[in-house]
């Protein structure tokens, strides 16, 4: 049985992760940050926003104003990747970048660090599923449309 549209689009398909980030603990300490990737549509966005700021850090000066630049870019996928625990919602928009680029830095890391480990673990499963495609290409799909084995004519 193959998945429907209802199941495909309902499916929740990009996990929250969770980060402590003590630089930013309450008064009760709570100091966990809940942090998502972004879905396809905020992260071709998102790249957009980032090859904006390459191309302004290619065109820097002096290297303090490059790294200021290359920090706003990392300023800007955490931003992107905070959200509500309890509704998944981003929490964050490109008017709180500048805020956030001036919260500790170690603070935007630690979120930053657990971002690229997530792509990380996400990219090294699409390297397995790769590896798997060539033997799943066998005419045998589970598909509900007929095979291709089951059409091809006789030799």
């Amino acid at each position: 049985m193959s998945l429907n549209a209802k199941d495909i689009l309902t499916a929740a398909d990009r996990p929250v992760f969770l980060v402590h980030v003590p630089e930013w603990a309450t008064a009760e300490g709570d100091d966990v940050v809940c942090l998502r990737l972004p879905n396809a549509l905020d992260e071709f966005e998102l790249h957009q926003q980032t090859a904006k700021l390459a191309d302004q850090r290619a065109a820097a000066k002096d290297q303090a104003r490059k790294n200021h630049i290359q920090f706003l870019e990392i300023v800007h996928l955490v931003a992107a990747c905070i959200v509500d625990g309890a509704s998944g919602a981003v929490l964050m928009g490109d008017q709180d970048v500048e805020v956030l680029s001036g919260k500790s830095p170690v603070a935007v890391n630690r979120c930053y660090a657990a971002i690229i480990q997530q792509q990380l673990a996400e990219n090294e499963v699409l390297k397995e599923l790769a590896k798997n495609v060539a033997g799943t290409v066998s005419g045998a799909s589970g598909c509900d449309s007929p095979s291709t084995a089951a059409t091809a004519t006789p030799a």
